[in-house]
């Protein structure tokens, strides 16, 4: 297995680069399975029912499946990434395609984060100001087994985006040591 010691040291950018891809991928993972747990649910039991008005007081499609595909890709690119770095072999090349990515990674975590925040408020405003709800002549009761999902999303997709912040501050201003050799000098690449 891997020793802080094969990459520099426990401080060495090449380590923590390392350390952070795998939290972001473990982050992505729990974050794309939880955004399977929510497709399809309403915010109030039983549904709402009827033509448009369903899809308003439902977690759709249109919020859940790019959840689902950033979940994906972040998984992909902190796999690819966690890879460049574990086999010591970091090319200016893959340095700048690394850092492209972790760019991208980067925003996708801060509009998830946004995104899933923003659920998270409506449903605490849904629970502390409308409980229930009367259509049709049923009563409708809130969702509130909605909320610990979308919290866990908000938290998932804020951890995803401190470990891309800090991967791209090392991608962007610790490049050298990135592409250095341990115990050799700053400049020398893997490889090479």
């Amino acid at each position: 297995m891997y020793q802080p010691e094969d990459f520099g040291g426990f401080w060495h950018p090449k380590y923590l680069t390392l350390v952070l891809f795998s939290i972001a991928g473990m982050c992505s993972a729990i974050y794309m399975i939880t955004a399977l747990t929510v497709i399809g649910h309403c915010y109030y039991e039983p549904c709402y029912e009827g033509g448009g008005i369903i899809y308003v007081w439902k977690v759709n499609a249109s919020i859940s499946w790019p959840a689902i595909m950033f979940g994906l890709a972040l998984l992909f690119t902190s796999a690819w990434g966690w890879y460049q770095i574990a086999k010591k072999n970091v090319t200016e090349d893959i340095a700048g395609i690394m850092t492209g990515c972790s760019v991208w990674g980067l925003v996708c975590a801060f509009c998830n984060c946004c995104t899933w925040g923003t659920e998270n408020i409506i449903m605490q405003e849904l629970i502390k100001d409308h409980p229930t709800q009367e259509e049709s002549h049923r009563s409708m009761k809130v969702n509130q087994s909605l909320q610990s999902p979308f919290v866990g999303l908000t938290v998932y997709s804020s951890f995803i985006f401190i470990c891309y912040a800090v991967i791209c501050f090392q991608l962007l201003f610790k490049r050298k040591q990135l592409l250095g050799s341990p115990g050799a000098s700053a400049g020398a690449a893997y490889g090479s």
